[in-house]
């Protein structure tokens, strides 16, 4: 979205012409395109002397930032080695936060977990003009088997004689 301010109030006739293909007549129109390119904005101006003045500039939309990744392996046992499969688009820097204090700045870290819990796995990606964006997912890390002393099991009977 291009937003344009002209301050002189002396200018009686405004004419914006974006790409040779639409043109508005507005003191401060608002432009939009969906799709990513460059786009030549041209605004001719005629102050109320009749003298008329035209400025041009390359307006760059660049593609839209995607952060998107995947956990192949959840609710793993430790010690567990997440892997991931990062889906993220249109990126030019990452940076990982594996919700027990490491980090990385790779495209596909790798982090491994010593002790069961929950954490929460963070991509936060930076495109090349600067846009940033992030992503949070969920991991269970579980124990690889419960540690139990059992001296004695009883088996009883209910009412209806199940045990």
């Amino acid at each position: 979205m291009v937003n344009t301010t002209v301050s002189n109030d002396s200018i009686i006739r405004y004419q914006y012409v974006l790409d040779k293909i639409d043109t508005f007549r507005l003191r401060e129109p608002k432009f939009g395109r969906k799709e990513a390119g460059n786009y030549r904005l041209e605004l001719l101006v005629e102050p109320d002397k009749s003298c008329t003045d035209t400025t041009s500039r390359i307006n760059v939309i660049n593609e839209k930032l995607n952060v998107a990744f995947e956990v192949l392996n959840n609710n793993t046992v430790i010690p567990f080695s997440v892997d991931i499969k990062n889906n993220t688009t249109n990126a030019s820097t990452y940076f990982w936060s594996s919700g027990d204090g490491a980090t990385s700045n790779k495209l596909v870290p790798s982090f491994n977990y010593m002790h069961s819990c929950t954490y929460r796995l963070n991509l936060t990606a930076t495109s090349i003009v600067g846009c940033s964006d992030s992503i949070k997912q969920q991991l269970n890390v579980l124990m690889k088997y419960i540690d139990a002393n059992l001296l004695k099991v009883f088996l009883t009977e209910n009412a209806l004689g199940d045990i």
